[in-house]
């Protein structure tokens, strides 16, 4: 009985330790944005985007990601006056802490698609973005961002799109 004790003690005072998630290395997320359509003769001059992200952190504060928009575009004065747009941005970021904030810098490659009845178009651009996560529990992170895209076309002009955007994760 008296070697028994110390071993249920000992047991006994792990169990009572609280277990602590492992760092997760994927994250999906939703994200809210709002962004403008710089460019001469361009009818679209602003968007919503709502986009389905996703990252994958790397090594060292590197983490790819990529996102998915589907977006509202006023083009106003013309008729219609919303349409439709899709695209997406592939790239990576570098998270300066890895603690419960977490700001960051990064790189993205663009792609933008407007659906504008007879005549869709489609832009590819590359550009800088930055923001912060905020981690409210182990695994759910909420975020602000900034981008500025340069959108680059042949026979056209050169079209510029900046904005901002919140966002929520899951990490996994």
């Amino acid at each position: 009985m008296r070697r028994v004790m110390p071993v249920a003690v000992v047991l006994a005072s792990l169990w009572g330790f609280s277990a602590h998630a492992q760092y997760a290395n994927k994250s999906l997320g939703v994200g809210f944005g709002v962004m403008s359509i710089n460019a001469e003769n361009e009818p679209v001059k602003w968007g919503l985007p709502i986009t389905l992200e996703g990252g994958l952190y790397i090594e060292n504060g590197f983490e790819a990601f990529v996102r998915i928009p589907i977006m509202i575009l006023n083009q106003s004065p013309l008729s219609p006056p919303l349409i439709v747009g899709t695209g997406g941005q592939i790239g990576a970021r570098y998270l300066f802490l890895e603690e419960d904030i977490r700001p960051w810098a990064g790189a993205e490659l663009s792609f933008l698609y407007i659906f504008r009845g007879d005549l869709q178009s489609a832009f590819f651009g590359l550009g800088p973005a930055a923001g912060v996560d905020y981690f409210v529990t182990d695994t759910v992170s909420i975020g602000a961002k900034g981008f500025f895209d340069l959108y680059l076309t042949l026979n056209a002009p050169v079209r510029v799109s900046f904005g901002a955007g919140l966002n929520v994760h899951t990490y996994f």
